[in-house]
């Protein structure tokens, strides 16, 4: 698995990614887009790949883009709504 963390984004939606399938699977954030807001909706890390910090950086990832565009994020997913809880410095981007 490589540390490069990519970013693909459609009109309805995007992800961060970690290129290259471990146990079939990429590690992803996704989120769908509404209007000024990034609805954050899952995190998936493939299970040997877990508690090595991936998902955070996914979501570290996710904060950046978020001010960088200007947008707002709700955090769905529950692992992101639990990074929000434990990152009051991130309320500048919270939806």
């Amino acid at each position: 698995m490589s540390d490069q963390i990519e970013f693909e984004q459609t009109p309805s939606g995007g992800r961060f990614f970690i290129p290259g399938a471990v146990d079939g699977r990429e590690a992803e954030l996704v989120f769908v887009t509404r209007g000024n807001v990034w609805d954050a909706v899952s995190t998936f890390v493939p299970p040997s790949q877990r508690s090595q910090g991936v998902a955070a950086k996914l979501v570290d990832q996710l904060i950046a883009a978020a001010r960088e565009q200007e947008v707002k994020i709700l955090p769905t997913c529950p692992y992101i709504k639990v990074k929000f809880d434990r990152h009051p410095d991130w309320s500048d981007v919270l939806a």
